[in-house]
């Protein structure tokens, strides 16, 4: 991966900035990904697989985890009695992604 993905995805960790108010910054990195691989360089060029793509996983991430956002995600799933912690949310929402993909 292009360093400059990484770069550019930084500012995503924990919900945008780490205000954690805004959305899970592994989803982001899952959409990234998605149109890293499928996201198209011409306007003209149909879209509709890549979009496809993108709303299946934030379903997917959606019926999994329960919410999208970050602080949410922080009080009711991450680091609750039994429950895992971001990386581990991070890796399960890569596997979503992953389902996606393949």
């Amino acid at each position: 991966m292009d360093e400059s993905v990484l770069r550019a995805s930084t500012p995503f960790a924990g919900g945008i900035g780490g205000g954690k108010e805004d959305i899970c910054g592994a989803l982001v990195g899952g959409l990234l990904a998605i149109g890293l691989i499928h996201g198209r360089t011409d306007p003209d060029v149909n879209d509709d697989a890549c979009m496809e793509m993108a709303k299946d996983l934030r379903s997917k991430f959606l019926d999994h985890f329960g919410d999208t956002i970050c602080g949410r995600l922080r009080e009711n799933w991450v680091g609750q009695p039994g429950q895992p912690d971001c990386a581990e949310l991070a890796a399960q929402a890569a596997g979503l992604l992953s389902e996606i993909l393949n």
